[in-house]
């Protein structure tokens, strides 16, 4: 925005925020005299293929005083040219007036349609329905939103380029004490030019100047004009939630298993979430995986609908195939199938006692240092001693004289060299419907469900590197048992 516009710049930033869209693409660059707008979609969906088709060749990126760019990835509507983004408000004469970009997936946007009297039609996406909304009803109506979004605003209804831009920052559920960001957006700031972008890492690239690389503030919608500030107006969203509500009321378990247990967290038997979670497995003391058919059970609680011959994450923070916990090298698909003999797309994935491991020589790691520590011992806290070695927390399963199940999640310190509580949060792998959970102090506080998304484990190029190199016989048996030892004796200095 601004006078100082530089199309390869601009078109970096499209490059570097492909790897947020995926589904469609569109600009929408104007100055006083000209407005166009563009979209890709279907073989030009990405901005590499947009650009590279020509695109851009009826759009003036001579000297616009602003440029506008989105890359979509599909959280509400169809993917198609329709559900694109910008998305544009036109006059009477077909003479575009407003238009908005948004990252972000929006819960309560029908609703706002409805309270302000604002028509729309069920192929429509939260975007598309939100801009309508905002259009007629202000910007107030940021602070009435429900759900996540950053967002930039153009309007010409007074007859002036006034470009808004906010990001927006609330709960994640009803009962949460602090305000979370919901979408990430940057900025630079230079003299009669800004740029902003959904990734940090592109401002950086582009950056060719003292000004520093800005995290734009939440709950503040900024005015901007010529490249430059010129207003800021505080939103309220203290009282508002980005998740529409709690599949398991993990809060309420945790706090009764505080009253009873002190900081340990029962996940025992509520059975007033039968209908979603209802099919159980328990383990008896020497950690051997049981089926429990009394829906009474003190145990943990399965996922329904589990494929067969699927890894899948249970809530007891290990991974499963066909009820028993993953253990050894496992030949799948990204998904988590292992059964699917048509498919060329195949990975080995690594795990010990039910633990997803980082990498082949992780793997051998943890394989080691469970026969040196937990081949005659009957003790099921093994998985706890694992974190080192896994992309995500792992449990410490344990059980009480009655045999209720308890369930602390850990992550591995590396300046303390030690496994401590996780307080974080974290995606499961193999999920189709990309699970996001909340871990604090030790226990899950929450679950969200991602729309229209997957979560695959993608092992770091570092690792894939060491696993090559000892693979291929690069590294010798002889060297690789010196690597082992001295991971062992790093990790756990201190136990």
């Amino acid at each position: 925005i601004g006078n100082n516009f530089n199309k390869y710049k601009f078109n970096i930033l499209g490059l570097y925020n492909d790897s947020r869209g995926g589904d469609s693409c569109g600009v929408f660059v104007g100055s006083r005299e000209r407005k166009d707008v563009q979209y890709g979609h279907d073989k030009t969906k990405l901005y590499k293929n947009f650009v590279e088709s020509g695109g851009l060749k009826d759009v003036n990126l001579e000297s616009p005083d602003f440029a506008l760019l989105h890359c979509r990835k599909a959280s509400v509507g169809g993917i198609s040219l329709a559900t694109a983004q910008p998305v544009v408000i036109r006059d009477a004469d077909n003479k575009v007036i407003f238009v908005m970009i948004h990252n972000g997936t929006l819960i309560n946007y029908k609703e706002l349609a409805i309270k302000y009297g604002v028509d729309f039609t069920v192929s429509e996406t939260d975007s598309q329905i939100f801009c309508k909304t905002v259009f007629k009803a202000g910007y107030d109506l940021l602070s009435e939103y429900e759900g996540a979004g950053a967002f930039v605003f153009w309007d010409w209804r007074d007859g002036n380029d006034t470009i808004k831009i906010f990001k927006g920052a609330s709960l994640y559920y009803e009962n949460d004490n602090d305000l979370y960001i919901e979408r990430p957006l940057f900025c630079i700031s230079e003299e009669n030019s800004f740029w902003f972008s959904s990734m940090e890492e592109s401002l950086n690239f582009i950056n060719d100047t003292n000004s520093k690389v800005i995290n734009i503030k939440s709950n503040v919608l900024f005015t901007i004009k010529n490249g430059r500030i010129i207003g800021e107006d505080a939103i309220d969203r203290s009282k508002r939630k980005q998740v529409e509500k709690l599949m398991v009321n993990w809060e309420k378990q945790r706090e009764l298993g505080r009253k009873s247990y002190g900081k340990s967290y029962d996940y025992g038997d509520y059975d007033e979430y039968d209908e979603v979670w209802n099919r159980y497995t328990a383990r008896d003391f020497n950690g051997n995986s049981q089926s429990v058919k009394s829906e009474k059970a003190d145990s943990i609680v399965k996922p329904p609908y589990v494929s067969k011959n699927k890894i899948y994450f249970n809530v007891d923070g290990l991974y499963y195939i066909n009820d028993v916990p993953c253990d050894g090298p496992i030949e799948a698909t990204p998904a988590g199938y292992v059964d699917l003999s048509s498919v060329i797309k195949k990975d080995i994935y690594y795990f010990v006692s039910g633990v997803l491991m980082y990498s082949y020589f992780d793997y051998l790691c943890a394989k080691q240092f469970v026969n040196q520590n937990f081949g005659l011992i009957d003790d099921n806290c093994v998985e706890m001693y694992l974190a080192p070695y896994s992309p995500t927390p792992v449990p410490w399963i344990y059980f009480d004289d009655k045999n209720h199940q308890f369930i602390e999640f850990y992550s591995y310190n590396k300046d303390l060299k030690d496994s401590e509580l996780a307080s974080a949060w974290f995606e499961p792998f193999f999920d189709f419907k990309r699970n996001r959970y909340i871990v604090r102090m030790g226990g899950i506080t929450w679950r969200y469900e991602y729309p229209n998304s997957g979560s695959f484990y993608v092992m770091p190029n570092e690792k894939i590197a060491l696993d090559e190199q000892i693979l291929s016989g690069k590294i010798s048996k002889n060297q690789l048992k010196k690597m082992i030892k001295n991971n062992l004796k790093n990790v756990y200095a201190k136990h």
